[in-house]
């Protein structure tokens, strides 16, 4: 169910996108170049808890039209693993850091809302922490891949504000009974981003 909303979303942003394009052309003509930054929070399950993630992204405009750049995410909240089927299981806590490259095609950018379609693709750790911190299990090297589909508004020409609803498809990790469709799930991602747009 989750994979079907996220493809009819993808298609609605798309389409209504592409239908109010501007006149001006994607490569070259008067178009210009510029920068954003700015902070994330994103909201998404991980082990069937309620995860959130904070971090930041930054990236360079071309021809207002595309991004490419960089985010960084680090779990924030207290989200549990518990060990074994024994009457007191062991509880670890569960954290899920990444970062890595994301490109962004930003379309009719100069309307008040405008969509994107997203795709990042990096790498990160899995933690599992014990409740004392007298041990920790650290996996480095797991995959982390998230496209999605967004919503922005234009709040001044230097500031936005956004939405973006994503599925991050993790691979590369088996560890403690756990794998990778224990961290793969939807995300919501609320941003601010501070920049050149024009």
């Amino acid at each position: 169910m989750k994979k079907i909303l996220t493809l009819v979303l993808f298609f609605a942003f798309v389409s209504a996108g592409f239908a109010q394009q501007p006149k001006y052309a994607w490569w070259g003509g008067s178009n210009t170049n510029g920068w954003q930054v700015g902070p994330i929070i994103k909201v998404g399950e991980i082990n069937r808890q309620m995860g959130v993630f904070s971090g930041a992204k930054a990236s360079l405009l071309v021809n207002r039209y595309f991004a490419v750049g960089g985010q960084a995410c680090f779990t924030t909240s207290d989200t549990k693993y518990s060990s074994g089927n024994n009457p007191d299981p062991i509880e670890y806590d569960l954290k899920l850091d990444y970062i890595g490259g994301e490109f962004e095609i930003i379309i009719n950018p100069i309307a008040k809302m405008h969509s994107s379609i997203n795709l990042f693709a990096g790498g990160g750790r899995v933690r599992i922490i014990d409740t004392g911190n007298t041990y920790e299990s650290t996996n480095i090297g797991v995959f982390v891949g998230e496209p999605g589909v967004g919503v922005e508004w234009n709040i001044t020409n230097w500031l936005r504000s956004g939405l973006v609803f994503s599925y991050r498809l993790v691979s590369n990790f088996e560890s403690h009974g756990l794998d990778e469709v224990d961290l793969s799930d939807a995300s919501v991602t609320i941003g601010l981003k501070i920049g050149k747009f024009q």
